[in-house]
């Protein structure tokens, strides 16, 4: 099965070149590292999230992500979410959401690492 996967992301061009593409994306683990805060609070801020977004098939994701994510960030996403009008998946919204944040903070993670 991997290998008619590589055979369509190598398909030659018109021009003959093959070309190149990478699969590699950041793991979900790596994106999201557990901080260590307590489970019981992490559950409560999982049964938040669940409530705002009314999505309860994402608990695992919330988990993750209620576990990486400073508590401010977390309800400040939930507000925006419940003022937002027009939102079809509000779960969705806010694993985007979250994952654009931890994203812009593994990048500031990266420069402040190679600064004197």
């Amino acid at each position: 099965m991997m290998d008619v996967i590589r055979e369509k992301a190598r398909t030659p061009r018109a021009s003959g070149d093959v070309p190149i593409r990478s699969n590699r994306r950041p793991s979900i683990r790596k994106l999201f590292p557990s901080e260590g805060k307590p489970s019981a609070w992490v559950g409560y801020l999982v049964e938040e999230i669940e409530k705002a977004t009314g999505d309860t098939h994402s608990r695992r994701m919330f988990g993750m992500i209620a576990a990486s994510l400073p508590d401010g960030v977390i309800f400040e996403t939930l507000s925006q979410i419940k003022q937002g009008e027009g939102i079809r998946n509000p779960g969705a919204v806010f694993v985007a959401a979250a994952k654009k944040w931890a994203a812009k903070r593994k990048r500031k993670q990266r420069v402040a690492r190679y600064r004197p």
